[in-house]
């Protein structure tokens, strides 16, 4: 099948998918986009009114419609409060899809899709002999919140974005491979910290290993997972998450677990929703692989207390309270 069939297929899938719009825009008030900039087009209900013409937008101006569809941060706040049950992240992922199909990708974006995150040992080699020179790239901003740093020579590609530092030696490097058996909790997770939590928050991850350890959890730890998938998936690379899926997969297919616990709700979403969602161009036994692993994909906040059942102890005086932010993917 040619690529101007594929492209034709996957935008009259798109059409159907976007039928069940009702145009109510109650899209608008969750959507914080539209919180702060309030435009309308940039409102879900706005954008998929821009999809149903799609076809027709390319042609006319495709640079448009790609900046259009990536002022979305695909933090599914619109999707859950749909009346309709539009499946909004999903459609706007396969708009994606469809726009960098006939635009092409960036020489960068391929390079980091399709080579780097998709290969754990050049991955981890380039960050192991990259991490003590950032400094030189880097730099602490004194308008930016917290430890986040923004790098001037990077500017071209990365525009005005903050970023964490990396993380001096990564959790894989640090911990090494990992695989005991269960105690007394009579469970064994796969531990899937995610590239946040081996290569950045390192100190997230620990924590969770002496969760796991304090609970007589037992512990499925490889040294060579890959990106989840989702920096591709958002960018409408499907060959990149493919890829990335595929080698999860043949890593996590044959062990044997209860749960796969992630400390990055992203992570999880993309385990237990967007591998299965976009899985249908692999070859028939990942497919069949992904739909076992997809329900266990869980949460370490709900591990904890869906499935550990821990609770918090009585308030203690003294102790000092704190704010706590849940992520977009978590909460919704």
């Amino acid at each position: 099948m040619d690529e101007l069939t594929l492209l034709a297929n996957a935008l009259m899938a798109l059409d159907d998918k976007l039928a069940a719009c009702m145009k109510c825009g109650m899209c608008q008030s969750v959507c914080p986009v539209f919180g702060d900039t309030l435009m309308a087009a940039a409102v879900p209900r706005g954008q998929l009114t821009l999809l149903e013409k799609l076809a027709h937008r390319l042609i006319e101006d495709p640079d448009a419609v790609n900046e259009k569809l990536n002022r979305c941060l695909l933090c599914g706040s619109c999707q859950a409060n749909c009346p309709s049950g539009v499946s909004i992240l999903e459609i706007f992922m396969e708009a994606r899809a469809i726009v960098a199909a006939y635009k092409g990708l960036s020489p960068l974006k391929k390079a980091i899709f399709r080579t780097l995150l998709p290969n754990p040992k050049l991955f981890g080699f380039l960050l192991k002999i990259g991490a003590p020179f950032q400094g030189l790239a880097m730099r602490d901003d004194n308008n930016a919140q917290g430890t986040a740093t923004c790098s001037p020579l990077l500017r071209p590609f990365l525009g005005e974005r903050h970023m964490q530092p990396l993380a001096k030696q990564t959790l894989s490097a640090k911990i090494g491979a990992v695989n005991s058996p269960a105690g007394k909790s009579r469970c064994k997770v796969a531990f899937f910290p995610g590239c946040m939590g081996d290569k950045i928050f390192t100190n997230v991850s620990e924590a969770c290993l002496k969760v796991f350890d304090y609970h007589e959890v037992g512990v499925y730890l490889p040294t060579n997972y890959s990106c989840c998938g989702i920096p591709a998936l958002s960018s409408g690379d499907l060959e990149g998450f493919e890829k990335m899926v595929m080698h999860n997969v043949d890593i996590l297919k044959d062990q044997n677990y209860d749960y796969i616990v992630t400390p990055c709700s992203s992570c999880t979403v993309a385990i237990r929703e967007f591998w299965a969602q976009f899985s249908d161009n692999l070859p028939p036994r990942y497919r069949d692989a992904i739909n076992a692993l997809a329900p266990k994909a869980i949460d370490i906040n709900a591990l904890l207390v869906d499935v550990l059942h821990v609770s918090p102890k009585t308030q203690a005086k003294g102790q000092t309270k704190v704010t706590y932010h849940e992520s977009c993917h978590l909460q919704k």
